[in-house]
């Protein structure tokens, strides 16, 4: 499975045509890896998000990555503890007393969302990567979405809640709850099964 045929498949109306950025990591090491990533990773934020790119997909190799929730849990907060080191702007939270106060990942001043898509996820998940044995990371800057909705209202309840519709729809149904919350660190980790609760990636001890 490429990181084509995800969005294609994909039910997010703005997937289509998305202009991607890949980079792939083999390394097991991410801070090594994403230490000698640091240049791409700042061209696509400083330049390339600002010039119609709509995500910057990390393609991890490792087919140990994400494998269980449980290891995607973990690998995500060393990857944003690797870029946090390399971006000192990016400040992971070191607990989250308040789900809906609005708060960002963010680079170089671009705010954005991350989609994970990794083997652990069924068919039932928005998350599923269609029996890829590789996870992927899909950094999506807020302002590609509100480029492509026009009116800039990308990010509204409304718009959250018509996306929600469309997957739901295909049988792959969001928890409104935990996707209609403001603070996107929270939404890092999807649950496996829709009704399960909030994924604390955050709080894991390296």
């Amino acid at each position: 499975m490429s990181v084509e045929n995800i969005i294609t498949k994909t039910k997010c109306p703005f997937a289509r045509g998305a202009k991607i950025e890949k980079v792939t990591i083999n390394s097991r090491n991410l801070p090594t890896a994403i230490k000698n990533l640091r240049e791409p990773i700042l061209e696509f934020f400083t330049k390339k998000a600002k010039n119609g790119y709509d995500a910057l997909t990390f393609i991890f190799e490792d087919h140990n990555f994400g494998n269980s929730i449980e290891k995607l849990t973990i690998n995500t907060k060393k990857f944003y503890v690797a870029l946090a080191t390399e971006f000192p702007e990016l400040q992971i939270p070191i607990e989250i007393d308040d789900y809906n106060q609005v708060s960002w990942p963010e680079i170089a001043c671009e705010k954005f969302f991350m989609v994970s898509f990794a083997p652990c996820y069924s068919k039932d998940s928005s998350r599923y990567n269609h029996e890829d044995p590789r996870t992927f990371f899909f950094l999506q800057p807020a302002s590609s979405f509100e480029r492509h909705a026009h009116d800039g209202n990308a990010v509204t309840d409304e718009f959250r809640e018509k996306i929600r519709k469309l997957f739901a729809k295909s049988g792959q149904p969001y928890d409104s709850e935990i996707s209609s919350l403001q603070n996107e660190w929270v939404k890092l980790v999807h649950p496996l099964k829709l009704g399960d609760e909030i994924i604390k990636w955050w709080e894991v001890k390296e």
